[in-house]
């Protein structure tokens, strides 16, 4: 696991997220930094990436829930025609530093929708914690859809600033 990279601004102890370096006029964004350790590569410095995948998940069967999942493990898990997963964290270290927050932007249908809103939730791996939002239209519903748009945001637990953002319709079908 590389090392974080802290420093002090005017007392205030804080972490290091990008390095940059001047090459020849052009800046440069570093995203690793390695050290010969006695003939051994190892990586002393790397930048945590954060990504939300923006889109829509549709569940294709009959009354299936349209889901959407941030998993501790540093995963997100979807259901849009067959479950997906992708990161979220890159790499997947110190994902109890961060925290999810969602948000309704738009509602229709009259299925039966489930996740927290409007609150921020702990990423932390330990309990091993899925934050899930799902929407599922119940067979008694009868055909048409159930659209709920949900807007996330990653945020650093200590620091509080938003890391990435991103814009989810989950849709349900009958």
């Amino acid at each position: 696991m590389a090392a974080q990279a802290w420093f002090n601004d005017n007392g205030v102890a804080r972490r290091r997220k990008q390095r940059w370096v001047n090459d020849a006029g052009t800046a440069r964004r570093i995203k690793e930094r390695w050290v010969n350790d006695n003939g051994v590569a190892r990586c002393v410095w790397r930048e945590t990436i954060i990504s939300l995948l923006s889109g829509t998940y549709t569940n294709p069967t009959p009354f299936g829930p349209g889901a959407f999942s941030l998993q501790a493990n540093g995963l997100i898990f979807y259901a849009s025609g067959s479950p997906t997963q992708t990161a979220w964290i890159t790499p997947q270290i110190e994902m109890a530093d961060y925290e999810v927050r969602a948000t309704q932007v738009s509602r229709s249908g009259v299925g039966v929708f489930s996740g927290v809103l409007d609150n921020w939730l702990s990423l932390a791996p330990s309990p091993p914690i899925e934050r899930v939002w799902s929407a599922n239209r119940p067979a008694e519903a009868g055909s048409g859809q159930d659209i709920w748009v949900l807007n996330l945001s990653i945020r650093h637990k200590t620091e509080l600033t938003v890391m990435a953002t991103g814009q989810i319709t989950l849709i349900s079908q009958g």
